[in-house]
């Protein structure tokens, strides 16, 4: 009969679908051979600062002028890291950045000396926080004060869970901050995140006309002005007690900005 031939071949594009949908969420939870960034610490480091760019910004220099500023501002070591490797296959960036974060947790809890450690992530970079936060704490001898920036963080996890990001991004730091645009063109980068203060620099009105330059990169660019100003070097007394995660506002006063 004709309707059964169309509901067999009906159901035969729905299991192709679906297996295609599942080799694909499975491809992207499945990280590549990546190479490890080298990560070697001056003796006697307290305090240290890693930045992380996102897939394909390993050239970005927002991301040198942003461990450059934090650097000269707290006198510590502050470090822009190169993990291109692992960054710039876009679909397994998120598996990818696990793995190189491990890793670089790893290394970073070797230094007895650490104590306080401020990781910033752009877009996929954010993933790398995640990563370094949870292993460093799991492998250093000594208590770690750990606080994450995340500049429009990208929040997909595999294929199908695009709000992962906006759920867990910052759940491990003592204080995690996110700096977002809530209409740019990145997928996945335009939700608050429940784990972190949220600083919505979309309506900023220093921000670029849409379409004069890439809007995935004006919360990078707004934050490297705000550190290289001073006006957000001094993050020593941001606490989640006074700047609560999950909330959302548009004007940076609450983090004491000069």
């Amino acid at each position: 009969m004709p309707g059964g031939r169309f509901k067999r071949a009906g159901l035969l594009v729905i299991a192709l679908l679906g297996s295609s949908a599942l080799a694909l969420e499975g491809y992207t939870r499945l990280p590549d051979t990546v190479v490890v960034p080298d990560l070697t610490l001056p003796p006697g480091t307290r305090e240290l600062t890693l930045v992380f760019h996102g897939s394909g910004g390993s050239d970005e220099p927002l991301m040198q002028r942003i461990a450059a500023a934090h650097a000269a501002a707290t006198g510590a070591p502050g470090f822009a890291v190169d993990w291109s490797s692992a960054s710039d296959n876009r679909l397994r960036a998120a598996a990818n950045a696990r793995v190189v974060g491990a890793a670089v947790g790893r290394a970073v809890a070797e230094s007895a000396s650490l104590r306080t450690l401020r990781l910033i992530g752009h877009s996929s970079g954010a993933y790398v926080l995640d990563a370094v936060c949870e292993s460093a704490r799991a492998a250093a001898a000594q208590p770690l004060v750990v606080r994450s920036v995340y500049l429009d963080p990208f929040g997909i996890a595999g294929f199908a869970d695009w709000t992962h990001g906006s759920r867990q991004h910052g759940r491990c730091a003592d204080f995690a901050l996110a700096v977002i645009n809530t209409d740019d063109a990145a997928p996945a980068t335009n939700r608050p995140l429940q784990q972190a203060y949220n600083v919505d620099v979309t309506g900023d009105p220093r921000r670029p006309p849409p379409g004069e330059t890439n809007l995935h990169y004006w919360p990078v660019t707004f934050y490297a002005d705000a550190v290289a100003s001073g006006a957000l070097s001094d993050d020593a007394a941001w606490s989640h007690q006074q700047l609560p995660r999950g909330r959302v506002v548009s004007s940076v006063s609450e983090l004491r900005m000069k």
